[in-house]
């Protein structure tokens, strides 16, 4: 899903999709959530992932990294349920 988001976004240049998909790769997710079970969150249906939140927390707050919702279910309030 991540990297469906991020190819999907218009006003990033393919050097800065190909770093984004190289920092967000498996291994640091797995690292992120071995440190923090929060920090990757998923929303899912029927027909799987549906959306996605990276996020960090820092000083007692909660940063988010990343996040995005498939375009077929924007509008359905999957982001807000994921916030």
């Amino acid at each position: 899903m991540f990297r469906k988001v991020l190819l999907g976004i218009p006003y990033y240049n393919t050097l800065a999709k190909s770093s984004e998909r190289r920092k967000w790769g498996l291994s640091t997710l797995r690292s992120k959530l071995r440190y923090d079970k929060h920090s990757v969150m998923v929303a899912e249906d029927s027909s799987g992932i549906i959306g996605f939140v990276f996020n960090r927390f820092d000083d007692y707050l909660i940063w988010i990294e990343w996040f995005g919702v498939d375009q077929d279910a924007r509008r359905e309030g999957v982001g807000s349920a994921l916030i």
